[in-house]
Order: structure tokens, then C-alpha cells, then sequence
């Protein structure tokens, strides 16, 4: 890693430490990720995006229950038609 994204991730760290907010936290993950996919040879950035698209169709069947799980909960504690 180079001493650019070192620092950048110092001071996300830090911003989030500060923070302790899940949104803050859910952004410094996003922009920490996206620095690493960035660093990396668009081979390896391609066996990811790969290797992350078999994951999410094996565990379709769990993540639509999830999903499911989470809207019947909504519909119940709010107003959504």
C-alpha cells in the first residue's frame, strides 16, 4: 500500500473512531474499499467481482429470505403499504 492510501485510511480511521456512527462507518468502508479494488490489476479486480457474483447466487435462496424477513418486519412496525 502506498503512503496516499495509508494516510487516507488513517484519517478515515480516525473520522470514524470520532464519529461512531453506522452511516459514517457504512461510507468509510465503501471508500475504503473502492481504494483497494482501485490499487489492484483489473485481473484480480476481475476475480473478485467474479468470485463476489458466484457468492451472491449460491446464497440467493438465504439473502431473498433475509430480505423478506426484514420487509414483513417493516410492514408491521410502519406504515408501508
Amino acid at each position: 500500500m502506498v503512503k496516499r492510501e495509508q494516510n487516507f485510511l488513517k484519517k478515515s480511521f480516525n473520522f470514524i473512531a470520532k464519529s461512531l456512527n453506522f452511516q459514517h462507518l457504512m461510507i468509510f468502508l465503501a471508500r475504503t474499499g473502492g481504494r483497494i479494488m482501485q490499487a489492484l490489476s483489473s485481473e484480480k479486480r476481475s476475480k473478485i467481482i467474479q468470485d463476489y457474483a458466484r457468492s451472491l447466487l449460491s446464497n440467493m435462496d438465504k439473502i431473498t429470505e433475509a430480505n423478506k424477513l426484514d420487509f414483513d418486519l417493516a410492514q408491521k412496525t410502519s406504515n408501508l403499504s
